[in-house]
């Protein structure tokens, strides 16, 4: 059994990450650290036994493990991977890797100088639809057209956020996902981007063009609004072949809403369920030094920061095309 420790207790770690862990053969959690009296509280009822610190700092020197999975605030990942992997773990970092572009760096350096495996929460790499889209890419060549379209609820993950998203949360949440499976389903990394964005109501959305490593372009439109639709359509072989999560229809997104609370009241793993699930065998397989391994490294992880960034500078300078900076990294 791989003995995982646990930075962050907020609602990732109980609504996704905790159901992979209980649903896994091959982990099991050996400690947990969070600063908030009330989200320890938590941990222990749903963790019989299992230790509690207010500190990752605390929860190192005390716990032996194997690995660690951090889901702490996004601001913190950088000083709480840096403890990880300082101590020689590999790490499971909840997506954006991080906020800016230098940290991003620090953490790919880190896992340069110690080595161990560094994977970031994508968890759509592992959505069977985008999975099977990504080897049919991997057969066609060129690719065509490509669109990512994902527009999601952002109060149902926190009561505080609504129409005052701004575009750099949307971008950090949501576009940071269609930056890393854009280029995970093409095989081609993102180079420079064009972005605008439009706040309406309730809405915020924010809208990428994408120049690709090959030449090709993509398009990523992402938006916090009180609606959830998401799909990925590219163009092979001259043939639009689309992934809907979400569905084509208000009928058909109410159908999919339908099942998905049904499949929970049954205790039945949903599509995202079993995303994470995935997310976490591969991890594993890769603290075990296994190959075939296709969860995001930390370039990824890296890759997906600085296009956030480069949309940001895109959108503070009258929406002009800015360059996506590579890391610095050889390997």
């Amino acid at each position: 059994m791989l003995r995982l420790i646990v930075m962050g207790c907020g609602r990732v770690l109980d609504r996704y990450h905790l159901p992979a862990v209980r649903a896994s053969g091959d982990v099991r959690i050996a400690g947990v650290a969070d600063p908030s009296a009330s989200r320890r509280a938590w941990a222990r009822r749903m963790l019989d036994g299992v230790p509690c610190f207010a500190s990752a700092e605390a929860l190192l020197d005390e716990v032996t493990a194997d690995a660690a999975l951090v889901t702490t605030p996004p601001e913190s990942h950088v000083q709480v991977a840096q403890q990880v992997l300082q101590r020689g773990l590999p790490v499971l970092i909840e997506k954006p890797m991080t906020l800016c572009r230098n940290d991003a760096q620090r953490i790919c350096d880190l896992q340069r100088l110690h080595g161990e495996p560094v994977r970031v929460g994508f968890n759509r790499r592992f959505r069977t639809g985008y999975a099977n889209l990504r080897a049919r890419a991997r057969d066609a060549s060129p690719v065509g057209d490509v669109k990512f379209q994902f527009t999601a609820n952002a109060a149902r993950w926190n009561r505080a956020a609504s129409a005052a998203s701004t575009p750099a949360e949307v971008l950090h949440d949501a576009g940071s996902h269609g930056f890393d499976l854009i280029a995970f389903v093409t095989g081609h990394p993102i180079t420079r981007v064009r972005t605008v964005a439009q706040r309406q109501d309730e809405t915020c959305q924010v809208t990428s063009q994408l120049q690709l490593g090959d030449g090709s372009t993509a398009a990523c439109s992402v938006a916090h609004a009180p609606r959830f639709e998401e799909y990925l359509s590219v163009e092979l072989a001259g043939n639009l072949v689309r992934v809907d999560v979400s569905g084509t229809t208000r009928a058909a997104r109410l159908r999919s809403a339908a099942v998905l609370t049904i499949r929970r009241l049954l205790s039945r793993p949903t599509p995202t369920d079993q995303s994470f699930r995935r997310q976490l065998a591969d991890f594993v397989a890769a603290c075990r030094g296994e190959p075939g391994t296709t969860g995001a490294d930390a370039r990824a992880g890296y890759r997906a920061v600085a296009t956030v960034e480069a949309c940001i500078n895109s959108l503070e300078n009258g929406s002009t095309w800015q360059d996506v900076f590579e890391d610095s990294l050889t390997y």
